[in-house]
This record gives structure tokens, C-alpha cells and sequence, in this order.
């Protein structure tokens, strides 16, 4: 790559840098609730320098204010894993936890929207056969198959992993962990960017308190997001190699008449490391090239070329199996997703 000497302003080369890494690529889509795009026009997620998509967020709930999986487990609790089709939004949940109010036994319940998953977690003295939790979440009008079940000792194993995992990681999604690193990056560029806009107070108040949460929320998503499909390339065996990214590096910095070491330098200025950013544009340019070459490589209607992404992604979701360590953050998905609304816009409908 090329170092050059810098010509233009600090400021409105790290705002276009920002800007154009946002909408990087041929195609980057959006699937969003009416929820995150009220958050979208309150400014909140633009202060993100990776907003590279925003595909359905990674939404769980729970039917316990402590479930199981936080607190002790006794040796009569087990865990059934199903993969259940057909969920979007919070009044999908409602409905599962629903078809399941009159299961005497049933103690805890999660459901991962991205991934098509819920757990269920029963005393196994009470509920013997766990295909009947299924077929009551089918009756429902959700088709649920049962994946796995898992003894109170298999949940203790699985929890004392998050615990430990947890300090370098908030998430993984399948063999993709999300570092706590990279989370608390992203958070922290964000905060200096309402900083700097509004106030240094502005994190100090209750409001200010909420917004934190609803930025940590997002991130998180996000960050989820792109490991989902990240993953979902990992499976397929595409790669790209340092001469591509490279490449595409230098044409990003061409196009834009902004040289290299004044790029890091403001990058850096605005709290991003420049290995931070690499990496970040390496993965973007990943999933660039996939989409292009696999996906979207003949229609030439866009409306096309949304429909299968959206197909696409939706069974990246579905094959991936997202573990959170970080408790916090994932109660604060949970409220995110009991806020939202169907990703269509329109109320659940169950499947007959």
C-alpha cells in the first residue's frame, strides 16, 4: 500500500471515512423492526464506524425473572434445545411462551430469534417426553423439532464455560467469538461521539443511563450479526487473501484522495486503532466478495438481489448457534427484544 502526505481536514476525513465504511461494498441491506429504526432517525446508531448491516437483531427473552441457567441448578432440572421456524419479533415469543402456560414443570424459557432456537428449561420429575413441549410450541403455530436435552449437570458444565469465557468474550456465534475487546471499542467511540456532539454530561442523567444501554444493545447485535455471517462463510470454505484486501484498501483510499498516514493518525485520534480497523475492513470486504460472487452474482433487480440476501441470511440464522457470557448484555437484548415489533411490520401470524 501507498503512504502518502496528508492534504485535507481531520475532521471531514474521518467523517467520510465513517461514512463510506457504513455503506462499503455493492450491497449492504438492511432488515431492521420499527423499533431500531426509531432508533436509527434518534441518531443512536449512527455513531457506529462499522454499521455495515442491519439485519434482524439477536433477540432472546425469558419467561423467569431468574431462570435457571442464573442461579443454582438442582439435580431434577434439565434443558430441551429446539429449532423452531417461523419466529421474528417479541409477539412470537409471547406466543411460544404462551402454548407452554399450562406445562406444569416448565421452569425457564429463552428463544433466540437469529438463531430459530428456544430453550426450555423443566423439572424432568414432572415432564417426561419433551416432544410434548414441542408439539405444544407447533400446536402454536410455530414448528418446533427438539435438537437437544441436556441434564442439570451438562447446564452446570455449560454455565461455568460462560462464566470463564466471559472475561475476554460477551459472545460466540458457533466458532466465532465476539471479544469483549472489540465491544468495548465500539462503545467507547460511540460515548465520544455523543460527547462530542451534545456533552460530557450527557451519559449522567437517567435518560443518558438509558442510552447507554441502548447503544450496548446495538452493538452487541451487530456485532452478532456479522459473526453470523461470517460464520456462514466460514462453512461454505470462502476465503479471501491479503493481496484482495489490499487491494480493495488502496482503491478505498484512492477514491477518496485520503492517504494512508493521515488515515491512521485520524483514526486513531477518534479512538480507533488502525489494526482494529483493518480487521473490521477485512471482514467487510469477506462478506462483500461471498455475497457478489455466491449470492448476487446474476440478478440485476435490486428487489432480487433483497430477496436473496434475505433468504440467504435467514438460514445463517437459523444454522447458528449464538452462547452468551456476558448476563448483562444479554438481559439487555432480552428488553431490546420485548420492545420490537415484526421485522415486516406486521402482527405475528401463526402457521396453521
Amino acid at each position: 500500500m501507498n503512504i502518502g502526505k496528508s492534504s485535507s481536514s481531520k475532521k471531514i476525513i474521518i467523517l467520510v471515512v465513517f461514512v463510506l465504511i457504513a455503506v462499503m461494498g455493492v450491497v449492504s441491506f438492511s432488515y431492521i423492526s420499527a423499533a431500531t429504526k426509531k432508533a436509527v432517525s434518534s441518531g443512536i446508531e449512527a455513531y457506529s464506524a462499522f454499521n455495515f448491516n442491519k439485519p434482524v437483531g439477536a433477540f432472546t427473552d425469558s419467561q423467569d425473572a431468574t431462570p435457571p441457567g442464573q442461579s443454582k441448578i438442582a439435580d431434577n432440572i434439565s434443558k430441551v434445545v429446539l429449532r423452531v421456524d417461523g419466529m421474528s419479533c417479541s409477539g412470537c415469543i409471547y406466543t411460544i411462551k404462551s402454548s407452554l402456560a399450562g406445562f406444569k414443570g416448565v421452569r425457564g424459557i429463552l428463544v433466540n430469534l437469529p438463531s430459530g432456537q428456544a430453550e426450555i428449561y423443566y423439572d424432568n420429575g414432572q415432564i417426561e417426553d419433551v416432544k410434548k413441549i414441542a408439539d405444544a410450541i407447533t400446536a402454536g403455530g410455530y414448528p418446533a423439532k427438539v435438537t437437544e436435552v441436556l441434564s442439570a449437570d451438562q447446564i452446570r458444565k455449560e454455565r461455568n464455560l460462560a462464566t470463564a469465557r466471559s472475561l475476554n468474550y460477551i459472545a460466540s456465534v458457533g466458532a466465532w467469538d465476539i471479544s469483549r475487546d472489540d465491544f468495548n471499542i465500539e462503545l467507547e467511540h460511540a460515548k465520544n461521539r455523543y460527547a462530542q456532539i451534545y456533552s460530557d454530561g450527557i451519559f449522567a442523567s437517567n435518560q443518558g443511563k438509558v442510552l447507554i444501554d441502548n447503544l450496548k444493545a446495538q452493538i452487541v447485535s451487530r456485532l452478532i450479526n456479522e459473526g453470523i455471517q461470517i460464520q456462514e462463510i466460514g462453512r461454505a470454505g470462502f476465503t479471501v487473501d491479503t493481496a484482495t484486501v489490499d487491494a480493495e484498501f488502496d482503491k478505498f483510499l484512492n477514491q477518496k484522495g485520503i492517504e494512508l498516514q493521515n488515515f491512521k493518525t485520524d483514526l486513531e485520534e477518534n479512538g480507533y486503532a488502525f489494526d482494529y480497523f483493518m480487521k473490521k475492513f477485512e471482514n467487510r470486504v469477506l462478506i462483500n466478495k461471498y455475497l457478489d460472487e455466491k449470492i448476487l452474482d446474476s440478478p440485476t433487480d435490486k428487489f432480487e438481489k433483497q430477496r436473496r440476501y434475505t433468504s440467504w441470511f435467514n438460514n445463517a440464522k437459523l444454522l447458528a448457534k449464538v452462547v452468551y457470557y456476558d448476563r448483562e448484555l444479554e438481559r439487555l437484548i432480552q428488553a431490546r427484544a420485548a420492545g420490537g415489533g415484526c421485522s415486516s411490520g406486521s402482527s405475528c401470524r401463526k402457521e396453521k
